[in-house]
């Protein structure tokens, strides 16, 4: 063979590794954007709101828990939190968080909760936790939203088996909230854990 041959012949197994590649980075990226879409569609499910914390206080009968009055805008709600060992109340009262308003109404430490407040925790660190906080110039009440995810109505009321499939889904990545891999995100800007480059959320 020759040199002309042997170049002619390097060139067609050139060109067949680029087909591959390009055939295995399309199939790559299908999958990505076929899994962003159903990942947005159980992220529509949880209604999630920009909240500011108009009270914090200990409960009376257990001081590892919070009894926070929530401003949503349109209302106030009380909401329990146990996040009395980790979080200082000065960081609390007065502070924009992000509330997951379509549970099911519970009672904890015998004291009512209408809702839930979302918190990270550093993933090597389980006492370093701080609030999922909202950009300073987010609305109070406005809906989080995830990419893909906003046209989609979130349940009335979120069942018990896809609100703990939600929070598998939570995570921190360099301080941005996110589910699996869509950013929290508002009119303002993205949600974020300060202080956590790595972490889950609860």
């Amino acid at each position: 063979m020759n040199r002309s041959s042997r170049r002619r012949v390097e060139e067609r197994r050139r060109r067949m590794l680029m087909t591959k590649q390009q055939k295995r980075q399309k199939k790559k990226a299908k999958l990505e954007a076929e899994a962003k879409v159903r990942n947005a569609k159980k992220a529509g499910k949880a209604n999630l709101r920009v909240a500011f914390i108009k009270e914090c206080n200990p409960s009376d009968a257990d001081k590892t828990l919070y009894v926070s009055q929530l401003d949503l805008g349109d209302h106030v709600r009380q909401v329990v939190s146990r996040l009395g060992e980790f979080v200082p109340l000065e960081k609390m009262r007065g502070a924009k968080c992000v509330v997951v308003a379509n549970l099911k109404e519970g009672v904890f430490g015998g004291v009512k909760s209408q809702g839930r407040i979302l918190s990270g925790t550093h993933a090597k660190d389980a006492k370093k936790k701080c609030l999922v906080t909202p950009p300073a110039d987010s609305k109070v009440g406005e809906r989080i939203i995830f990419e893909g995810a906003e046209d989609i109505a979130p349940d009335a009321e979120i069942k018990e088996k896809n609100f703990k499939a939600f929070l598998k889904g939570l995570n921190v990545t360099n301080e941005v909230a996110m589910y699996t891999n869509l950013s929290f995100n508002t009119s303002a800007g993205k949600c974020m854990c300060p202080g956590l480059s790595a972490g889950t959320i609860a």
